[in-house]
């Protein structure tokens, strides 16, 4: 079948003038089925072509590919995906595969995903030779977060194809299966894993749980694995804590803990600390000397997020309001009897200073929001001019 569409496509880029002389009763139906879809993609390449100044003969052009489906992923995603990899990538193009463009910066070049494929069986089309950009493609989830710059990952093995490490090597240091979260490959590199997934879509869905799986059947041992410290994931290798929570199931699981307290804030020098606990979780043995704390969250009675030997081994506490704080705020703990505690207006009016190279330093934020401070200034103003009050 591709022998006979070849023999009447050429390669020259005029190939829907030729269509039309094209005289379809010699061939099957299927045949021509195949003609067809050739030409409609050819279509669909002349379209990017102008809309986006695409040269598909430049097999060295990089490009960055995401795919996004349904209603899981907003367009929200791809803009900010794309805006990362603007600032930590040179000289790409960015393109996503969707059945819905709706949103989507107007520079990213959108391919339109076939009608047949869903949820993450939508990703093996990403393989085809018949994807219409040309050239080196960096395939990327739309959950990934780039934190610095990613030109390496084009630079790495540049003939051959390269994935990242499957993640259950947390668990299993020898495992060799594929993530399809990151892939990078040349178009048409691994059209055979596309072609046989087209040519047996169900039976393969049925043998296999995701895209990841059927890659490594149809592609095992062939790639160059991405070195595993490039590329992370936040919930097996980022994060510290593994452990489930009780009584989640399937899509609903949450970790038990987020992070160890204790590591995240020994080098900090901004501590800012917004739960609703009702214990004291942050001890000032574990915070580096002279250090800020902003403690916003414990806003009511029985709510604290600071040990007492915080505020009893402050070296300056600022409040916005300090009988607030003292009834409701991180101070209602407080066991030390001659507590030097300042006010936001004492520190306005007087001009006073914290002394940060004295020790830990807190302001315990009790609820004057910014539109109080604001309300304040315009009556402290509105005084100033009509002398309405006294003091």
């Amino acid at each position: 079948m591709e022998q006979i569409v070849q023999s009447i496509l050429h390669s020259n880029h005029k190939r829907l003038d030729l269509m039309a002389k094209i005289d379809k009763s010699q061939y099957t139906k299927e045949q021509w089925q195949v003609i067809k879809a050739q030409r409609k993609a050819d279509k669909e390449l002349n379209r990017l072509r102008k809309n986006h100044n695409i040269d598909d003969s430049n097999t060295d052009q990089k490009y960055i590919l995401c795919l996004k489906h349904g209603q899981k992923y907003s367009s929200d995603y791809v803009n900010k995906l794309y805006n990362m990899c603007k600032r930590n990538c040179t000289n790409f193009k960015f393109a996503c595969l969707t059945d819905d463009p709706t949103g989507i910066d107007p520079d990213v070049i959108i391919l339109d995903l076939p009608k047949n494929l869903a949820g993450w069986w939508c990703k093996p089309y990403i393989y085809s030779r018949d994807l219409p950009i040309k050239g080196v493609i960096l395939y990327m989830d739309l959950d990934v977060v780039i934190a610095s710059n990613i030109d390496h990952l084009f630079e790495y093995f540049p003939d051959d194809w390269c994935v990242i490490r499957d993640f259950t090597r947390v668990m299993r240091p020898k495992w060799e299966k594929y993530n399809s979260s990151v892939v990078r490959f040349k178009t048409g590199q691994l059209h055979f894993v596309w072609e046989r997934f087209a040519r047996q879509q169900q039976v393969i869905q049925k043998r296999h749980f995701g895209d990841q799986d059927w890659l490594w059947e149809a592609a095992r041992g062939t790639a160059k694995l991405f070195p595993d410290n490039w590329i992370k994931s936040w919930k097996w290798e980022i994060r510290r804590s593994k452990e489930w929570a009780p009584g989640g199931t399937k899509g609903t699981r949450k970790f038990k803990y987020v992070e160890n307290i204790q590591e995240a804030v020994r080098k900090a020098d901004i501590i800012t600390t917004l739960t609703p606990s009702t214990e004291g979780y942050l001890d000032i043995l574990h915070v580096a000397n002279n250090c800020h704390i902003n403690a916003v969250g414990a806003d009511a009675i029985g709510k604290r997020e600071l040990m007492t030997n915080v505020i009893d081994g402050a070296a300056n506490i600022i409040c916005d309001d300090p009988v607030q704080a003292f009834h409701s705020g991180e101070l209602q703990y407080n066991q030390w009897p001659y507590l030097d505690v300042a006010s936001l207006r004492d520190v306005i009016k007087n001009h006073k200073t914290m002394q940060l190279d004295k020790g830990v330093s807190v302001f315990d934020s009790t609820g004057v929001a910014i539109e109080d401070i604001a309300v304040a200034r315009l009556v402290y103003s509105l005084n100033y001019q009509y002398q309405l009050l006294d003091d």
